[in-house]
């Protein structure tokens, strides 16, 4: 004999073939219980009240039940995953009426206000995950806007005291400490740098007044301002996206993780993408070349710079591409619609899929 196990608002419903109840484990009535219980299942996690139902089945020498998905089994019950079966179309259409017939709900009124208080509850969830996203894609954009700014500036200071000492662009090959030189000393005889020492007593460079040397040491002293805000900001955004998309950071860096969830255009949008999509997310003038038949296809977008992809042969990269594009599809649609955190179980199965290829 087979049991048909479903699940939805008012509890777990074991059926026969037939479609009569065997079973059955009711969630309380309180609505905030009742949203965790379904956050728990979207998570593809088992409830207590499903446990419960699959032990009070072996009562009826029951020797199989079906499930919408992987339930724990107990010693002498098979358990077999088929996400739709007669149990979970009974319960769809018939649960209005097995709500009443069980007590759990007083009247089809007393219903209908559970129901929405249950969609406010869940309306209220995704707003705050929408809200904490933008918020992310807003600091990624600002960082973004950052780094452009810094590089440019940078080159123009460079451009402007090359006027006065050449020597040290060549020497001094690091933007960060070329802009600390310049704020530090700012006229290139005061400059007691070891590498530019000679180089300063024999500069074929211009000399600049006072004042053109006071304007371009506020420049470079706005640049390093620039720069710690972008540091910190870098802090900022590691941190967030940990707290708003963790399981995507799971299988990509913070940055990475948050800047796809930028260029798909938000959490939600990601979570409804296919990972073939999520995959070329970053890519989208290459892609339009190929399609124009002026380039090949690209393999992957934004996820090149995930350090799984940059230590891949190159020939794998486009199978690694392939595999953390798959994976963060899973990981954005957990942090979307349940919000439960599954990040060790996502990084042990990402780490072994990588293996394998």
């Amino acid at each position: 004999m087979r049991a048909y196990l479903a699940t939805n608002l008012i509890g777990a419903v074991a059926f026969d073939s037939d479609g009569k109840v065997i079973e059955y484990a009711l969630f309380p009535k309180k609505p905030e219980q009742i949203v965790e219980r379904l956050n728990t299942i979207e998570a593809g996690k088992v409830t207590d009240e499903e446990t419960s139902i699959i032990a009070k089945l072996k009562i009826h020498n029951l020797l199989e039940v079906m499930c919408e998905r992987p339930m724990p089994g107990i010693e002498g019950i098979s358990i077999v995953v088929k996400p739709d079966h007669i149990g979970t179309r009974m319960l769809k259409t018939q649960y209005r009426k097995l709500a009443i017939q069980f007590k759990w709900a007083s009247s089809q009124a007393d219903l209908n206000a559970i129901l929405s208080k249950i969609q406010i509850l869940k309306t209220k969830e995704q707003l705050k995950v929408e809200k904490r996203d933008r918020i992310l894609m807003q600091a990624v954009a600002s960082a973004d806007e950052l780094d452009r700014s810094i590089n440019a500036l940078t080159e123009h200071l460079r451009e402007w005291y090359g006027l006065h000492f050449p020597e040290m662009d060549r020497s001094i090959k690091s933007n960060d400490k070329y802009v600390e030189i310049v704020a530090m000393y700012g006229d290139r005889k005061e400059i007691d740098v070891k590498e530019l020492r000679k180089a300063v007593t024999k500069s074929a460079g211009m000399p600049f007044a006072p004042h053109d040397i006071a304007i371009i040491k506020t420049l470079s002293k706005s640049i390093m301002q620039l720069a710690y805000a972008r540091k910190e900001l870098g802090i900022y955004i590691d941190e967030t996206a940990r707290d708003v998309i963790p399981n995507m950071c799971a299988i990509a860096e913070p940055i990475l993780a948050a800047r796809l969830v930028l260029l798909a255009g938000g959490l939600e949008k990601i979570s409804r993408l296919p990972s073939s999509t999520v995959q070329l997310l970053g890519a989208e003038k290459a892609l339009f070349r190929h399609l124009k038949g002026e380039g090949k296809s690209p393999k992957y977008g934004a996820l090149f710079a995930h350090s799984a992809v940059q230590n891949a042969p190159q020939e794998k990269r486009g199978k690694v591409a392939r595999l953390i594009a798959a994976k963060l599809s899973i990981a954005s649609r957990v942090d979307y619609f349940s919000k439960v955190d599954k990040t060790e179980e996502l990084k042990k199965d990402f780490q072994k899929s990588l293996k394998a290829i």
